[in-house]
């Protein structure tokens, strides 16, 4: 049973996640092959792809010709879960000391540099 979870949620975030999602909308572009194919006698499936993904195709159905796999590039969000198992007797949390950094003497700026950083005067 668990094993058949961890496939469901793989499949879930594979097909959330990335551009094989896609991949559910063949039967879309196989449908609307099938319905260019009775209008056009002889379409071939090369030519109908041809058309379809390369150049501007111009017909009365450009609704459906948006609906067809990787027509449209989406944004997806870039995210990563790593679930690692833990060993018995290992520390958990480690609390680690921050960096600290020596400060930097600014360098002084020169004498003909504090005239423009100020605030502009009323005459």
């Amino acid at each position: 049973m668990r094993k058949l979870i961890a496939i469901g949620m793989l499949l879930l975030l594979v097909t959330t996640y990335t551009e094989l999602g896609q991949l559910l909308r063949v039967p879309l572009l196989l449908q609307h092959y099938s319905k260019h194919r009775m209008n056009e006698n002889g379409l071939s499936f090369l030519h109908f792809l041809k058309d379809h993904y390369t150049g501007a195709h111009n017909d009365d159905d450009q609704a459906e010709d948006r609906q067809l796999p990787f027509k449209s590039a989406y944004d997806h969000p870039v995210s990563l879960l790593v679930i690692t198992p833990l060993a018995e007797g290992r520390e958990v949390l480690r609390c680690w000391s921050p960096i600290k950094y020596p400060r930097l003497a600014s360098p002084p700026l020169p004498r003909s540099a504090h005239s423009i950083f100020h605030p502009p005067q009323l005459a």
